[in-house]
């Protein structure tokens, strides 16, 4: 009976764990987590490997995503734009024969300064060839949103992936399975 004792009490102690655990998740449904830093990994297509392709990665907060929703991609990369050049920003210039790939490493110092600015998304802007209409966000074929809200990407997330191509921007990291 001692036994029997035992072992009730030790399944309602790891069931009392399992749930505490579990509650006191960071990511609820419904609710945003915090920010995250990743490796931001940009791969440019090749159809447009002959191409010069110019890509900024910006870190903004949320005050400032608005503004930057909205913003004329043809504004944005007009010389000497004021959007730009007092953008808080990573420059990844592609040019013909050159790498394909390249990446804001997770240890770059720039997510430092990006932490202490309150950065909450990450924006991919790539100067495309061709016509391009503006739209709003990510309607706009040249810009692309990631979220770094660590509930937004699966637990192990450590490198989020987007690929650059004539027609657009797509992120290749999934988010997390419900989002």
């Amino acid at each position: 009976m001692k036994n029997r004792m035992q072992h009730f009490l030790l399944l309602v102690a790891v069931a009392a764990v399992a749930a505490f655990v579990a509650g006191c998740s960071a990511c609820k449904p419904g609710k945003a987590g915090p920010p995250g830093k990743y490796t931001i990994e940009v791969t440019l297509d090749e159809s447009l490997k002959q191409a010069s392709v110019p890509v900024d990665v910006v870190g903004v907060n949320a005050a400032s995503l608005p503004r930057w929703q909205s913003y004329p991609m043809s504004e944005y990369w007009k010389p000497r734009d004021s959007m730009r050049t007092d953008a808080d920003k990573v420059e990844l210039n592609f040019a013909a024969g050159q790498a394909l790939t390249k990446t804001v490493d997770i240890k770059d110092p720039k997510w430092e300064q990006w932490k202490k600015k309150g950065v909450t998304h990450v924006l991919i802007l790539a100067y495309l060839p061709g016509a391009h209409t503006d739209k709003e966000g990510a309607q706009d074929s040249r810009r692309q949103i990631l979220p770094l809200d660590m509930c937004h990407w699966p637990d192990d997330t450590e490198k989020l992936t987007v690929l650059v191509k004539r027609s657009g921007i797509d992120p290749i990291t999934p988010p997390r399975a419900g989002k």
